[in-house]
């Protein structure tokens, strides 16, 4: 008889949910099917991000973070206002108490990772060992081009900055340095954009490397970024 074998697809699909699988088994203390459900959550105050990212604004220096903590057993959160808890950031203890469920606390340098440890010695389940990685990071600039492989037919060549992770409710309170092709760009009305103005008899092909350095004044952090433009008339 004739044993038919699993297409390709078939193997591609199989494997996929193989190395799939490797993510979704639990992992550490109470990892059980039926046993508790750790979770904690955190959110950097005062991390800058522009409206439509929809990843996590990560922490800078100094910035303050809040996390907290829930249990959840039988799809339920388990009732932990008898029981001490314990809070370590990278090994040292920075807070405990009765129910303590949450914690405020204070980035440390940027480049940094910092681990957030929580221990319920006396859960009645079992001791109760919980750890996160929350990254600490630079503040970040990005110059926005709307032209593919920042090619641009006309002038002027219209530019847009958008900072990340700086320490600020807003980007009004932030000061934009434009350099265009070496050169010094003064931007008072909207500094966070910039129309380049080609001069006239620039041949098509001409590089204009422009770069932007983004002040908080408050905490005298800085982000850079760069790019080159083309001329293709």
């Amino acid at each position: 008889m004739r044993v038919a074998r699993p297409s390709k697809t078939a193997l591609v699909f199989l494997g996929f949910f193989s190395i799939l699988s490797l993510f979704l088994i639990p992992r550490g203390t109470n990892a059980q099917t039926a046993g508790p459900h750790v979770v904690i959550t955190w959110h950097a105050g005062q991390s800058y991000v522009p409206p439509g990212y929809v990843g996590k604004a990560l922490p800078g220096g100094s910035s303050l973070i809040s996390a907290s903590l829930e249990i959840l057993s039988g799809g339920k959160p388990a009732d932990l206002s008898g029981l001490p808890i314990y809070w370590y950031l990278n090994d040292d203890l920075v807070a405990n108490g009765i129910g303590k469920q949450s914690i405020s606390f204070t980035s440390l340098n940027p480049g940094q990772i910092m681990q957030l440890r929580v221990q319920i010695p006396n859960y009645p389940s079992g001791e109760i060992i919980k750890t996160i990685l929350i990254p600490v990071v630079n503040p970040k600039a990005v110059i926005v081009a709307p032209y593919p492989l920042n090619s641009f037919p006309a002038s002027p060549a219209h530019l847009t900055v958008l900072p990340y992770f700086f320490s600020i409710l807003s980007p009004a309170s932030l000061s934009f340095s434009w350099t265009v092709n070496g050169t010094p760009e003064n931007i008072p009305e909207n500094p966070s954009e910039a129309d380049i103005a080609i001069p006239q008899g620039t041949p098509s092909g001409s590089v204009i490397p422009v770069s932007i350095d983004v002040t908080n004044p408050l905490d005298s952090t800085v982000a850079s970024a760069s790019l080159s433009l083309t001329y293709a008339q």
